[in-house]
């Protein structure tokens, strides 16, 4: 009872000093193997939205608009094949677009990512 009250206590702290789109609602953790990254779309961190293979209980995407807890590594890669750990916010947010003129947003839910399985090349 105490690792879950401890746990809750943790996502609340992360969701209240995240960006203010997380502080809006409640993260729900996921992880898993990243399958696709959606071709021709682009979200506001610079990366391309992506689907998972679920480890676990969690939705299968697309996720994207990354917010970052890995310290020293604020561009995680996001691949095909690369396992991620993170929070997301379930509800479906106009945070990507398409990269043709004129842009079309792309529903994506918000994640934190704690960590992936590959860093960048410092």
């Amino acid at each position: 009872m105490k690792k879950i009250v401890l746990a809750s206590v943790f996502a609340l702290g992360i969701s209240l000093i995240a960006a203010p789109t997380f502080a809006a609602g409640i993260l729900l953790p996921f992880g898993g193997k990243i399958t696709t990254v959606v071709p021709g779309a682009v979200c506001s961190d610079g990366k391309p939205p992506f689907t998972i293979t679920p480890a676990g209980l969690s939705a299968v995407g697309p996720f994207g608009g990354t917010a970052s807890a890995l310290i020293g590594f604020p561009t995680e890669v996001i691949a095909p094949g690369i396992w991620i750990l993170g929070l997301y916010l379930p509800t479906p947010l106009p945070i990507c677009f398409t990269t043709t003129v004129p842009p079309v947003p792309v529903f994506a839910m918000p994640v934190y990512v704690i960590g992936t399985s590959k860093t960048p090349s410092l």
